[in-house]
Order: C-alpha cells, then structure tokens, then sequence
C-alpha cells in the first residue's frame, strides 16, 4: 500500500514537472498583462527630481493600480515601448516622439508639463557663460575655451536638447574636453560637480540634487530653445495585446485631470516651482 502511494506521489511530482516546464517555454508576452500593474516607462528626470514618487501616491491610492516605474532615457524608454515591456511611456524629445508614433508603436500621444533646461558650470565660470546672450553664445563659450564639458550621451531628452544646441552654432563637438558620460542625469550632474565641468540639465533634478553638488553654479537659463516639453504616449494595443491598455489609459487621464494638473503645478522643490502646464490634449 506504502509503494503504492509513493507511485502516485511520483507520478504527480512528474506530471506537475512537466507542467511547469511547458509554462516555462512560453513566450512571456501570450500571458495577459497583470491588470492591477501598469508600467511606465519615463525619463530619468522625472523620477530623480522626485515628481513621480510625489505624484504616483495620489492616482494609487484612488484607483487601486500599482506603477511599475522604468527610468531611463527618452530613446530607451521608446525603446522599451517599441518591444513591448511597457503600457504608456512619459518623455521629452519630440522628433523621437514622433518617429515612434509614425511607426505605429503609439496610439495616442499627449501634451504634458514643461519645465527647462539650464545650464550649470564650476564657479569660477573660466568659460564665461554667465555673459552669454543666448543658449547657442553659452555653447560657443564652452567650446571656444575647450572648457571641459560632460555630456549625457545615452539619447536622453537632455542629450537630444544638447545636439540641438550644438548643431544650432554648427559645431561638432570633439576631443578631450568633450567628455561622454551615458549615464543618468542625477550620476552625470555628480561627474560634472567633481570634473569643474560644463553640463546641461533638467532644472528639477538640479533642484533636487544641487546640495550635493556644491561645485556646481547655474550660470543660464531662460533662452526659449530650452524650454522642456513632456508628453504621454499610449503603447498601441494592436501591436502589443498584451499589455495593460486600460491602467495606461486610467493614468494618462488622471495626470491630464484637473486634479492632476494641478498637482503637478503644485510640485516644488526647496520652494521653487518645477513644472508649468502645457495645453492638454491629443497632439496631432
């Protein structure tokens, strides 16, 4: 009777085995997303200058989802989207935007906050940037100088917004001044501090990291060309169905609320407003 049971107990063990290796062999995206989970793939200046850990509790708590945070850079965060690892992506470098949704990977895409880009550097300011006239004089400053300067590199929204500076005096910045970092913001800003370098940031995450960056000053800000649109886009469901459309569509209308809205202009750092508010709506 004892071997008997240790027969059956074998057998299920096995069955249940073989069980598991078949789910094992199954591609992840034919499982349905889990419907309480939505996961957002965003810049690196959103969650480092502490905005998302403020405004998530808000729309958790009311609605009963859970968000899985992504941060990384607005080519990697479109990048996760285009495979299908996430349910709505928040950036900000429009031309990459709009390749994405050219390319079928959004469904929607809406107008969010802006903030701005600035521009830090040592104290000493051997460059001269805080007489700069404009974004575009402050680059020629740098780059006249051969003032070391630290690039993000990584295809962040920052990085795209430097390019654009430095195309927009046409030059090519190249050599040992010209320091390629491919990190974050918050890691790139600590290089900076260390180096006496040049860089450009979001200025949310300045704020929130500034004390711990003594070494850097802000020496410009103001010129239009920094001004620092963000967006939502939705991940399109006809390319990815298993992804959680509805908890992406549940917290694109919360941020885009009034209620949201106006937490989002409330956000403050040390006292300093961090984000003013663009015209909500599906951008064509």
């Amino acid at each position: 009777m004892l071997t008997n049971r240790l027969r059956k107990t074998h057998l299920a063990i096995r069955m249940l085995f073989a069980l598991f290796l078949m789910i094992a062999c199954i591609p992840p995206a034919i499982f349905p997303q889990n419907l309480k989970t939505i996961r957002l793939a965003t810049t690196t200046s959103l969650a480092q200058s502490g905005f998302l850990d403020y405004m998530l509790p808000f729309f958790e708590k009311s609605s009963g989802y859970r968000v899985q945070v992504i941060a990384a850079g607005t080519g990697a965060a479109l990048k996760t989207a285009e495979n299908g690892d996430c349910d709505l992506v928040m950036v900000h470098a429009r031309h990459l935007e709009d390749a994405f949704m050219a390319k079928g990977f959004g469904s929607a895409r809406f107008d969010y906050l802006s903030s701005e880009f600035i521009i830090l550097g040592p104290r000493n300011d051997h460059a001269k940037v805080q007489q700069a006239v404009s974004a575009g004089d402050a680059f020629l400053r740098i780059a006249a100088q051969k003032a070391l300067f630290i690039s993000r590199a990584d295809n962040s929204g920052t990085h795209q917004k430097e390019l654009e500076l430095w195309a927009s005096v046409k030059i090519q910045p190249a050599g040992s001044w010209y320091r390629e970092a491919g990190v974050g913001m918050a890691e790139a800003l600590s290089l900076a501090n260390q180096l006496d370098a040049y860089i450009l940031t979001d200025k949310p995450t300045w704020l929130a990291v500034r004390k711990a960056v003594p070494e850097l000053k802000l020496l410009y800000q103001g010129d239009s060309i920094l001004r620092n649109d963000y967006s939502i886009i939705l991940v399109n469901k006809t390319r990815w169905p298993h992804i959680n459309s509805g908890g992406a569509q549940a917290l694109a209308e919360f941020l885009l609320s009034r209620q949201g809205l106006q937490l989002a202009q409330a956000f403050m750092i040390d006292g300093e407003p961090c984000f003013s508010l663009t015209p909500a709506g599906q951008s064509k």
